[in-house]
């Protein structure tokens, strides 16, 4: 297929897509204004390291159509689902029990920790960050809808929330440290690594059944080899792309188990 006829199709999915989430035509002529605003935003986030993709409906015909996020995010292995729902001004920045529901029934099936709720409102496009418990306070609320008053532009909304959900490992080469042991200086890095690992495992409460599966069955094993694979790498004899390969060969392997 020729990027013409990609773009075609791609054109038609997104009219598709649209129809299905808007109420009347006056909304669907709005709706596919505003997106396309809002994926310019998402394409100024590569920036900052964040990969987008939209996420199109299929032509198959269904009786009932699952929800679907709109967009996905992520940055590394941190993912984030976009929503993007219509804005009644006359309500203010609001959500119905309804699709909170919707988001907690999407969240027990798929591999998120979140929802990330977008107004469409240009050229702001507000946002909110729901995470599971917060979705399943509300929905065991009898309200029908709920006023949400902590929203923030959208980009740096995002911008913030994968700061504090990436995770950052500053590893200084040891020609910049000519003072320091390098024996002793890995040793204590291997100590902090484990102890860690070791505490944000017991942080972590995942929603869904085999992620706590998988966070359980980390073993010594596991941390020896991602130990091993830091000393080759602060001992100059594997590059940060030679590490990040091998820790992504590790989870396979642990995957395949």
């Amino acid at each position: 297929m020729t990027d013409e006829k990609e773009e075609i199709f791609s054109t038609h999915l997104r009219e598709v897509k649209a129809k299905r989430k808007s109420t009347s035509f006056g909304s669907l002529v709005k709706r596919l204004k505003l997106e396309q605003e809002f994926r310019k935003i998402l394409v100024a986030l590569k920036e900052n390291e964040i990969t987008w993709q939209e996420v199109l409906p299929s032509l198959v015909y269904e009786k009932k159509v699952e929800l679907a996020p709109d967009f996905i995010l992520w940055k590394y292995d941190v993912k984030a689902p976009i929503f993007l729902i219509e804005l009644k001004k006359e309500n203010g920045y609001t959500i119905s029990r309804d699709e909170l529901v919707d988001y907690l029934s999407f969240l027990k099936k798929a591999d998120y920790d979140v929802v990330v709720t977008v107004w469409m409102e240009s050229p702001s496009f507000p946002c909110r960050v729901f995470e599971v418990v917060d979705v399943e306070k509300r929905v065991e609320s009898k309200d029908e809808h709920f006023v949400i008053n902590d929203v923030s532009p959208f980009k740096q909304r995002i911008l913030d929330y994968f700061s504090k959900k990436t995770p950052i490992w500053p590893i200084v080469k040891f020609e910049r440290m000519p003072k320091l042991q390098p024996e002793k200086l890995l040793e204590t890095y291997e100590s902090t690594l484990r102890e860690t690992i070791k505490k944000e495992v017991k942080s972590r409460r995942p929603y869904l059944i085999y992620r706590k599966q998988a966070i359980n069955d980390i073993s010594d094993k596991d941390l020896d080899k991602m130990c091993f694979l830091t000393r080759r790498y602060l001992m100059g004899e594997l590059s940060a792309k030679d590490v990040v390969m091998l820790l992504k060969e590790l989870v396979e392997e642990r995957h395949n188990i």
